[in-house]
């Protein structure tokens, strides 16, 4: 019995009824053998090594659990989507739009993102022909796994805000009716080293077979990272394990995301507090999890999503410079030391580590301040850190990936490192948290303290001064011969004040209310934010007064053109760089003939030409730059029937236009529609609509 999850036990209590059980087992090919002598009635539904998805009646469960070769065994749940409003994500909430604007090239070209959940629409012009499919995928089509591949990899074909983080990356497919990872062969063979999970079963608090499956698959497969959503639960209390009944923690949805290697994501809004739907940590054991927050509107799937991108364009990055991928325990410690500390000073079970910060975390890769090593047992380990200006704060980063402990183990750590950095007489110790199952600990400020829980660890600084600084990596406890680990930092300028969001290339719809971003550390508040217009009058943002938070929500003017904003601190304007502000373009159809088609639009204030997009094989591109509100195109020109028009400001490119179909919007040559009515014996009402006037002379009926 002491095999048996809670779960199963319960099954023992059903007479022949089937069920999906998973089995961890010691040796996978004995256990089937030995099963067959003993004429066990099993089907294996899936195999992750030495670990099996099973279809059995109820009535051969004890049997099963009684052969030498089993050591756990657990029911298969059924996973779901964490479900999310259709609202698309705010790629400034973490820093993707100038992180795409100031590196071009790193766009996750040639690199392919696993989304393991129901198959995303093959058809959607945003995901076309970057789509790889190796067999495992789902049969079934879901439009939460659409909106998750076009939020990591979207081309922005259809709309303004359809690109997704990393929008030249291709795309797979992985079913996730089972729980355990895909086969090694599967990342390995079609270089897959991302993979997004956003759904959950239920709140599990315990280290079960398919954490420890996961983690096995990162030991085995070191450059791979496995991206969770931590789940939408977070307002509910477990009904097991050591956090029983504590509302608002360690509610985490599936015991996989109990894994140490992989990566959990919980969910903020626009002004970065984390949704109270967001699942929360600790882990069952006490850790720290989720380790990062990214947006999501009302959930974390879809800042899974986002994490995923940023983690194939930082993959993109180190694989630029080195020409291989980066471990996935560099990976993590990347994005760490480059978040943002959004709760309470340090960490804590809501946020973890931070929100992610895409352009600091390729900041941290541009500029080499990382490191690769390894340690031997009771080794220890000294690197050198040079500040040489004045910063704000240094964040390090300790990650490594530890390998599996047993299923049910009462904790998961099994390799132990410690981090310690030193200047002169100062030394510092990572952030620790009060794991101690009440909700007064674990609401507690993390204090500075020795980890003997987790495999990531973080230091921050306040205001190092200049000089050079020492880390110590000390081999505390290890259970291997050697362990790889990998460090990560960043330093935040001081006394800077600039913009994040907008920048020169992004282009804002008018009428809409966007947030703008800024970083200040001037140590003084935004007293007052203007905005211009075409060069004209500076006009001061509705309640922009003393502002010390880093953004503000701005309704955009009806005006179009080019832009800039200026904030003033300290008696001292910072000015934003300029960009557009227009309207969102969609075209109308005037004829739909064999050999032409014209396609109209209104006019765009101060626009002075428009450019015309076609869709080509798997990106939007220029067809024609046109001064007229109208274009006749040949119908030969078109690879696949979608066009956007979008309006241009002296060479300056405005908010994309809507695509459409140009099949599918009811004009035919001329002619919408032409209906007849009998209204008597002797009278017919026919009515013609037309879609254009242009070259019409005349119209006839004729009777026949």
């Amino acid at each position: 019995n002491w095999k048996l999850s809670y779960r199963v036990s319960q099954l023992l209590k059903k007479k022949n009824k089937e069920v999906r059980i998973v089995v961890k087992t010691v040796n996978s090919k004995i256990f089937l053998k030995e099963a067959k002598e003993k004429n066990i009635n099993i089907k294996v539904e899936h195999k992750y090594k030495d670990i099996l998805t099973l279809k059995v009646s109820s009535t051969e469960i004890s049997k099963i659990a009684s052969m030498y070769q089993v050591v756990y065994m657990d029911t298969q749940l059924a996973p779901r989507p964490e479900k999310m409003p259709i609202e698309k994500v705010d790629l400034s909430v973490n820093n993707i739009n100038k992180l795409q604007n100031d590196f071009k090239t790193i766009n996750g070209e040639g690199l392919t993102v696993s989304v393991k959940e129901l198959l995303f629409d093959v058809e959607d012009i945003d995901l076309r022909n970057r789509i790889k499919l190796y067999g495992n995928e789902a049969e079934n089509v879901s439009s939460h796994a659409t909106l998750m591949a076009t939020t990591i990899g979207g081309a922005g074909n259809s709309a303004y805000n359809s690109k997704g983080v990393a929008y030249h990356s291709n795309l797979s497919s992985s079913d996730f009716s089972t729980l355990l990872p895909d086969k090694d062969t599967y990342y390995v063979d079609n270089s897959i080293f991302v993979q997004n999970h956003s759904y959950g079963t239920e709140i599990e608090n315990f280290y079960g077979a398919e954490a420890n499956a996961y983690d096995q698959s990162t030991i085995d497969v070191p450059e791979l990272l496995h991206v969770f959503s931590s789940g939408n639960t977070g307002e509910v209390a477990s009904n097991e394990g050591t956090y029983q009944g504590i509302e608002g923690y360690a509610n985490m949805t599936g015991n996989y995301k109990m894994a140490k290697n992989v990566l959990v994501v919980g969910g903020v809004n626009k002004e970065l507090v984390v949704n109270t739907r967001s699942s929360k940590g600790p882990t069952y054991d006490g850790r720290v999890k989720p380790e990062l927050v990214a947006h999501g509107p009302d959930g974390t799937s879809d800042a899974a999503a986002i994490v995923s991108g940023v983690a194939t364009l930082l993959q993109h990055k180190y694989k630029e410079k080195t020409n291989k991928f980066p471990s996935s325990a560099l990976l993590k410690s990347v994005l760490i030391a480059g978040a943002d500390d959004i709760g309470p000073k340090g960490i804590d079970f809501k946020s973890g580590y931070g929100n992610v910060n895409s352009y600091q975390s390729m900041e941290v890769l541009e500029n080499g301040t990382y490191i690769n090593d390894e340690i031997s047992s009771n080794e220890v380990k000294e690197y050198s850190i040079p500040i040489n200006t004045g910063s704000k704060e240094i964040r390090i980063a300790l990650v490594w990936n530890d390998v599996p402990a047993n299923v049910n183990d009462n904790k998961a750590l099994v390799n132990d490192l410690d981090l310690e950095v030193n200047n002169g007489a100062n030394s510092w110790l990572p952030w620790v948290l009060d794991a101690s199952p009440s909700k007064n600990s674990l609401e507690k400020e993390a204090v500075l303290g020795e980890d003997h829980l987790n495999n990531v660890e973080l230091i921050t600084i306040d205001n190092p001064e200049v000089g050079a600084y020492s880390l110590k990596v000390n081999a505390n406890s290890l259970a291997t011969a050697t362990q790889s680990f990998s460090i990560a930092y960043f330093l935040q300028s001081k006394d800077v004040f600039k913009w994040s969001y907008p920048n020169k290339e992004d282009e804002l719809p008018t009428t809409t209310e966007k947030y703008i971003r800024w970083t200040n550390n001037l140590d003084f508040p935004v007293s007052k934010i203007e905005y211009s217009i075409n060069n004209g009058n500076w006009t001061e943002v509705e309640s922009s007064t003393n502002i010390s938070k880093p953004f503000l929500l701005w309704s955009t003017p009806e005006v179009n053109g080019t832009a800039q904003l200026r904030a003033l601190v300290n008696g001292v304007y910072y000015t934003s760089e300029e960009f557009i502000v227009s309207d969102v373009v969609t075209p109308v159809i005037d004829f739909n003939c064999e050999e032409n088609i014209q396609f109209s639009w209104e006019s765009v204030p101060n626009a002075t030409a428009y450019n015309v997009q076609l869709l080509d094989d798997a990106y939007m591109h220029t067809n024609a730059i046109v001064s007229e509100t109208n274009i006749t195109i040949p119908k030969n020109t078109f690879k696949i029937p979608y066009i956007s028009i979008t309006p241009v400001f002296n060479g300056r490119i405005g908010v994309k236009g809507q695509t459409i179909n140009y099949n599918s919007q009811g004009v035919n040559c001329y002619y919408k529609n032409f209906l007849a009515f009998v209204k008597n014996e002797n009278i017919v009402d026919v009515r013609l609509s037309l879609s254009t006037l242009t070259n019409v002379a005349s119209v006839t009926f004729e009777k026949t």
